[in-house]
Formats: C-alpha cells, structure tokens, sequence
C-alpha cells in the first residue's frame, strides 16, 4: 500500500490516504485496492489502481486519477509503481 501511495504521489502530488492495509483512498473515495493470496511459497500480490476511470458503487464511492486531473497511462503508471515497490519490499526485507 506504501508502494501505492508513493507511485500515486509522482502523478498527483496531494496524494491519498492509506486505509490500512490495503486500500488507497482519495478524499474519502476509493482509487485502489489490494489482495494477497499464497500460493505455495509464494505470495502472489494483486493491485488495482483506477487509473482512466471508476465504477460507480452503490455502497461505497470510488475516484480515478484522471476524475483529478492526473492523466497517466498504465505502462507509466506499472514503471513508476514496479520502482515504488522494490524499493519498499528491500527496506521491509532488510529493517523488517
């Protein structure tokens, strides 16, 4: 979710709010989501960004980067996010 956060602040600087463990919200709406699953010894990650657009939920309210302006494509968006990522699981791997 670090990972996320960090990737979103590169496209739209305010950012978004962490709804630990495993969502990004921005200004109370949903922008991401995160699942884990293991499988073996391995854990397999998903993450869904709204990038271009967002569903319009019944239950809940949900935003894109693009409903704020912030315009990325998702190749970009993976390069910025992959970088993020490593990053973050080196430092988890080495400090805990």
């Amino acid at each position: 979710a670090v990972a996320v956060e960090e990737a979103v602040r590169v496209f739209l600087p305010r950012g978004g709010t962490l709804k630990w463990p495993n969502d990004l919200l921005i200004d109370g709406a949903k922008l991401s989501g995160i699942l884990l699953e293991r499988a073996g010894d391995a854990v397999v990650i998903g993450i869904g960004v709204n990038l271009a657009h967002h569903p319009d939920l019944p239950d809940r309210p949900a935003t894109s980067l693009a409903a704020h302006d912030a315009a990325v494509d998702p190749g970009t968006f993976n390069d910025v996010l992959a970088e993020a990522f490593a990053r973050w699981l080196g430092l988890w791997r080495g400090e805990g």
